[in-house]
């Protein structure tokens, strides 16, 4: 009897089933409420079930989908995109259109089994979710990867590994045949098997125990692999990079510049092996400047199409994670063949400028070359020798004199518009086992900046360079997707009728097009994030305006008026959370922050691929390029352009969570101890605290705040007491000690310690 009414109750379903897909699919774009499409199709109340049945069935199978408001649309009709999955650590997701650079939202429900960076299909929803269109996921086209690090537990009847990253969100079930005999609490490496219905748990198998949390290297390891960081090289790249010789023979020095008996340098960090840049200043006779800035000719050796090459593409960058260096490229390159040591002659790629007393470049050469550095400084050796006038060292004159240029190229920087975004940082003394002995705050020097300033001209006049090329080698008629050059800066600034820009305006016209090219972008801040910046600097007490079309030099006048203010460190911070970030693109749109109409990267090509790409360009433009390889190169770029930008990300988040892990490993050692701290977010649950100068920031939860009943204002980002009046406000100056430290989250939560006359 069972079998034969659920045989008929199916029938009965079916022409329900028919009739809502039939109704929907005239009504394309339309959405409705269940009860509209119940009466247009006049659904009675005996047979009211069996259509809520149809609905739900025909919702859960994809043939109708079910958007915000509980309505009802035709699957149909709703236009798909496809994209990278950008997961949220609150669970939902976006994928942005490329079409129109819009976001589309994905809530927690329409992911479909996606993961985060996975290459997915979205079909639009007929309605929108606030200002975003909403969609969801209806097909994996491919997996951004396949393995995940966590952490195992072991229950009574099976395993788990519970994911480092929150934007996981599902556990992974591990069959006892699978689990690699791992024991419970250990850091596991887990391959994802099988995850076919977001109804289950994905099924993963371990393949890799890194060890216990507290062994030494298992954090950061755990940390770089979770981030599908590549710690080592494959046997075929090693061998590879193994084999290399540097061989400088008669016949490629005739090639090249020999400046090998020019006064060449190096100034790096103490602890640096690979050095990628070299500098020379040389007065001329006319009161002009030349400057050298001679970079590793990694291309001379990482040939395109190589395996070598396509592992430093799929790498991206070299990543700096606080014990250890990730390499784009093999030690034996990074830190012998290319690196430019002293006393060594190194094949290099030079960018040499003739500039005027204030900066301006009137003349430059970028070719190959070949040097012999005669010095290898420490930026804190060349500061004890700028700061020192009675210095002996032999090299004392030039340093002076590069000090004394720098500081005209950065202040005419500033001028035109520029952003100093200096913000601080920490670095770590670790013990043999990679324990944080001391947290020791980073000292920014001016001879940070002069080699900061030498790098950005040599990039700016590279990417100018290009223009140029283009007019000289036929680019108008054979070359591909570019912009003229945009404006930036503030008023007059940043249009200096130097040589380089000449030939820029003069090649990139109304209709002018580019050879294919690699720049580095920085768009203007979204409008959005800016009112919220707005907001949050009043809530401060500052009193601004920020027009509608933002200038660099606006942006810089706002955080003029916080320096050497206790707030200034915190503003700094926001404002960078405020601007877009800086990405690598085959379009010019010129770099924001920097106030640059044009800007390329060229100056680490031992541990960044944007700049080994384009020292290649370089190279193959100095002859009319064909036609083919034109078109060839515009795929290629594009892809080394996305490739690039997320690594750059993967990479930075790897190094921000690396740093992190040591900051609570660092206060568990400190746990008794208490802090001085600034409030660097309000929220309804509490406050958050950055502790100075250790940048340790943890959360002071509104229930530990015992003295008084708090209420959230969240117009000027403040708690207020009720009865007491007492104020927590951003950016106020508190005193903490902790009260709880996560370390499998690495969370931490402070207690707010009362200052002496305080209400209690």
């Amino acid at each position: 009897m069972a079998k034969k009414k659920s045989k008929q109750s199916k029938q009965s379903r079916t022409p329900f089933r028919q009739e809502i897909i039939n109704f929907l699919h005239r009504k394309r774009g339309k959405s409705f409420k269940r009860k509209e499409i119940s009466h247009s199709l006049g659904v009675n109340k005996t047979n009211y079930h069996l259509f809520q049945e149809a609905l739900a069935e025909l919702a859960r199978s994809g043939e109708i989908v079910r958007a915000k408001g509980g309505r009802y649309t035709s699957a149909s009709s709703l236009q798909k995109i496809q994209g990278a999955l950008q997961m949220t650590r609150k669970g939902f997701a976006f994928v942005a259109d490329e079409r129109t650079g819009e976001e589309i939202f994905i809530s927690a429900q329409n992911l479909n089994t996606a993961l985060n960076q996975d290459l997915v299909e979205v079909q639009l929803f007929g309605v929108s979710r606030g200002k975003n269109k909403e969609g969801r996921v209806v097909q994996i086209l491919s997996r951004a990867r396949s393995t995940f690090v966590g952490t195992y537990h072991k229950s009574e009847y099976y395993g788990f590994v519970v994911p480092d990253d929150p934007r996981v969100y599902r556990d992974f079930y591990i069959h006892e045949k699978k689990s690699l005999s791992a024991q419970n609490g250990q850091k596991v490496v887990v391959e994802l098997e099988k995850w076919d219905t977001s109804q289950l748990n994905p099924e993963g198998n371990i393949i890799e125990i890194l060890g216990y949390p507290g062994d030494p290297g298992v954090d950061v390891s755990s940390v770089a692999i979770g981030h599908g960081l590549q710690l080592g090289f494959n046997k075929k790249v090693a061998e590879e990079a193994r084999k290399m010789r540097l061989l400088i023979t008669p016949e490629e020095v005739s090639r090249r510049l020999d400046l090998r008996n020019e006064m060449t340098f190096t100034i790096d960090p103490v602890d640096a092996k690979d050095f990628d840049d070299a500098v020379s200043l040389e007065k001329l006779e006319n009161g002009h400047y030349r400057l050298g800035v001679h970079i590793a000719d990694v291309s001379f050796f990482v040939k395109e199409g190589t395996p070598l090459d396509k592992e430093a593409l799929q790498r991206g960058t070299s990543v700096y994670l606080v014990d250890r260096v990730i390499p784009m490229l093999p030690e034996h390159l990074s830190n012998e063949m290319c690196s430019l040591q002293p006393y060594q002659d190194r094949l290099t790629f030079s960018c040499i400028m003739d500039m005027t007393p204030r900066g301006e470049v009137v003349d430059y050469r970028i070719l190959p070359s070949i040097i012999n550095s005669k010095r290898r400084f420490t930026y804190e050796e060349v500061q004890a020798i700028v700061d020192d006038p009675r210095s002996g060292d032999p090299f004392a004159q030039a340093l002076k004199e590069m000090h004394r240029f720098s500081r005209v190229l950065r202040e005419r920087r500033f001028r035109e518009g520029s952003i100093d975004f200096n913000t601080p940082e920490v670095k770590f003394r670790l013990d043999v086992r990679g324990r944080p002995v001391e947290i020791i705050p980073v000292q920014h020097l001016e001879s940070h900046e002069l080699i900061e300033e030498f790098m950005l001209m040599a990039n700016q006049t590279v990417a100018k360079h290009v223009y140029r090329l283009s007019r000289q080698l036929g680019g108008e008629e054979t070359a591909g997707d570019a912009e003229t050059p945009p404006k930036t800066g503030k008023g007059k600034a940043g249009r200096g009728k130097s040589s380089q820009s000449i030939a820029g305006e003069k090649a990139a016209g109304k209709d002018g097009k580019l050879l294919p090219y690699v720049f580095r972008i920085h768009e203007r801040p979204d409008k959005e994030k800016l009112a919220k910046f707005g907001d949050f600097m009043h809530a401060l007490g500052y009193r601004i305006k920020l027009k509608q079309n933002l200038s660099p030099g606006d942006f810089q006048a706002v955080l003029k008026q916080i320096e050497g203010g206790k707030d200034e460190i915190l503003i700094k911070e926001v404002a960078l959370r405020t601007m877009m970030k800086a990405v690598y693109s085959t379009k010019n749109v010129g770099h924001f922050g920097l106030a640059f109409r044009d800007y390329t990267h060229f100056t680490s090509p031992i541990r960044r691929y944007p700049d080994l790409m384009v020292h290649r360009l370089l190279k193959e433009y100095q002859a009319p390029p064909d036609p083919k390889r034109l078109q060839e190169l515009r795929r290629l770029l594009k892809e080394v352009c996305e490739i690039s930008s997320r690594q750059e990300r993967q990479a930075m988040e790897a190094e921000r969570e690396s740093v992190r892990i040591k900051q609570v490993e660092w206060l568990m050692q400190h746990q008794n101890e208490e802090f001085e701290g600034l409030i660097s977010g309000v929220m309804s649950y509490g406050v958050f605290v950055e502790t100075i100068p250790y940048l340790i920031e943890g959360l002071a939860r509104i229930e530990t705040l015992a003295d008084d009943f708090y209420i959230y204002d969240e117009k000027t980002y403040s708690l207020i007491g009720k009865d007491t009046g007492r104020v927590l406000r951003l950016g106020d100056s508190v005193r903490v000690k902790v009260a709880r430290i996560d370390r499998e989250h690495n969370e931490v939560d402070f207690l707010l310690v009362e200052e002496k006359g305080e209400n209690t």
